[in-house]
């Protein structure tokens, strides 16, 4: 049986496409985590093959013939429909540049142990996730839970917490730099706001991702607690600027 494409324009549905045997849809969203763009309804019995993102995202990043056709499939269905195709395949690109995410970790100062661990690193970053924020949003929130590292791709983030009411900027974040460190380690809440001054791309290292990594190499861990460490200290620093202002 075939399957009917529609898309809500005013509210009013409008067929966009007819589905058959071997046609597939649901790629935007796999690949860059966009919301669903249409409906999908069938018009008769139907047997579809469903494939999860953890099944399908580490063959199209050890084969990338496979990301480079659902990526063109994605930019075929959306020519002339797209507001900018150009930045929807700089999107796509980035998704499943592995490699670029390797070179931007060992360029942080607490992976220097892994500058030359290239399948750990490759393994690390094929499980990280590639986002992008506008100006003046909150990327991670004080109080929040978090089970993430953020590494800075591009843009620039400020640090700040909120303290009886009020907002105290703690530190900028550019390229290279990282945040998260506190939460992924300990386990507890946000303990600032991290927010983009720019358009900004960063990293997300999950916990999972990084978990065997810290085990394999202890010292590693130990960079990231002095980090730690440092923050706190700088979050001190302000309570007690804060009450010294009373």
């Amino acid at each position: 049986s075939s399957i009917h494409c529609d898309t809500g324009i005013d509210m009013s549905p409008m067929e966009i496409a007819r589905l058959g045997e071997g046609d597939t849809f649901g790629e935007m969203c796999l690949i860059l985590g966009d919301p669903r763009t249409a409906t999908i309804t069938a018009l008769g019995h139907c047997e579809c093959i469903r494939v999860p993102k953890k099944a399908l995202l580490p063959i199209m990043i050890s084969h990338g013939e496979v990301g480079t056709k659902l990526a063109s499939l994605i930019l075929q269905r959306l020519q002339g429909k797209a507001g900018n195709v150009t930045d929807l395949s700089t999107r796509i690109n980035q998704r499943f540049d592995v490699e670029g995410i390797m070179t931007l970790i060992r360029s942080v100062a607490i992976f220097e142990e892994l500058v030359q661990q290239d399948e750990l690193l490759r393994t690390m970053a094929s499980h990280c996730n590639f986002k992008s924020f506008p100006p003046e949003t909150y990327v991670v929130t004080q109080n929040e839970a978090g089970s993430s590292l953020f590494v800075v791709q591009s843009g620039s983030l400020r640090v700040s917490v909120e303290q009886d009411g009020a907002m105290r900027q703690l530190a900028v974040f550019n390229k290279g730099d990282v945040f998260g460190e506190m939460s992924l380690l300990t386990a507890e809440p946000r303990t600032a706001n991290v927010i983009t001054n720019t358009e900004c791309e960063v990293i997300g290292i999950p916990r999972a991702a990084l978990r065997p990594v810290l085990v394999a190499w202890p010292n590693l861990t130990l960079n990231m607690a002095r980090v730690v460490t440092e923050r706190r200290q700088q979050l001190g620093a302000a309570k007690e600027m804060e009450i010294a202002q009373l």
